[in-house]
């Protein structure tokens, strides 16, 4: 029986995987883990970056796309480690990271989830990963963009108000499930993540469950991992904010009451991005792909 299951998600990913497992098997060393890889019908050449390469992993070839959460189940339900880590695909593990966390997690019975500190690829500078869980008002500040400045937005940026709780191991609410070390036992209690979320927002779901049940959920700024942010959704700039929207409106199904109120939000947010990114692609021609996601997007979710 392994002490670590490593399950990663593929979907295109042929420019990233490769990086992604080199890093694990260079800093992993002398831990006993099994890598399970679970490729989303992938149309370019990742599944065999895995066969060649990494022959020790195991992979699963989905013959279409189920969305992140079903995958991850996939990989769940057939590993056998004691603790699991979800890492996504654009994910470089620094160092100690996995071993750090792997000793945090067995030292600290109450701690159910562990997440790391993300930094991005060419700067270093720390990435916003955990914030609070979702409500009307979180959703306010995301649609003005209040949430790049205050610290109690869904996503916690690091700022003056905010930049001690990057520095320090501390509880916090929910983690990003680019990097989340889980121990099995939570699984057992919890159940595996909800599979109505295709993308997006079923880390925080799953977060808000374990707690529900007495685990605490931990920010782990020892463990550095370098993510290549969105570099999977780069080819349709769209689809992030249609998923986004999508799981935002079921997280409130399930929990609150004020799903119309947040169509508003979700709505004024769209039109102050496409107003905000139309005005700017005027003067920088940078902007005018983000505009155009922007006003797809709208159209996809005129139903919504």
């Amino acid at each position: 029986m392994s002490k670590l299951s490593i399950i990663i998600v593929t979907y295109n990913s042929e420019n990233l995987i490769g990086s992604c497992l080199d890093s694990i098997f260079k800093t992993a060393g002398g831990l006993e883990l099994e890598v399970i890889i679970i490729d989303n019908n992938s149309q370019d050449d990742a599944v065999n970056v895995v066969k060649t390469r990494f022959p020790q992993a195991r992979l699963i070839e989905n013959k279409e796309n189920v969305g992140f959460a079903r995958a991850v189940n996939q990989g769940i339900k057939m590993s056998q480690g004691e603790f699991v880590l979800l890492l996504n695909p654009d994910m470089r593990v620094l160092d100690k990271a996995i071993k750090s966390s792997l000793e945090f997690l067995e030292t600290n019975p109450k701690v159910g989830i562990l997440g790391a500190q993300l930094l991005y690829p060419k700067t270093l500078k720390v990435q916003p990963s955990f914030g609070r869980f979702p409500s009307v008002f979180t959703e306010f500040l995301q649609a003005f963009g209040l949430h790049k400045i205050l610290p109690w937005g869904r996503f916690i940026p690091k700022n003056i108000f905010s930049f001690w709780k990057f520095k320090k191991i501390c509880r916090v609410d929910w983690l990003g499930g680019g990097f989340m070390m889980v121990k099995k036992e939570v699984f057992d209690k919890v159940g595996l993540l909800d599979e109505k979320f295709f993308m997006y927002l079923e880390d925080i779901d799953f977060c808000y469950r374990a707690k529900q049940v007495g685990f605490e959920v931990y920010y782990f700024p020892k463990a550095k991992v370098i993510h290549h942010h969105m570099a999977s959704a780069k080819k349709d700039l769209s689809k992030p904010i249609i998923y986004e929207a999508k799981s935002l409106i079921y997280y409130f199904k399930k929990y609150s009451k004020n799903v119309g109120f947040l169509k508003f939000l979700i709505w004024l947010r769209l039109g102050i991005r496409i107003l905000g990114y139309f005005s700017l692609s005027l003067f920088n021609r940078q902007y005018k792909d983000i505009f155009s996601a922007y006003s797809k997007a709208k159209k996809e979710l005129i139903n919504l």
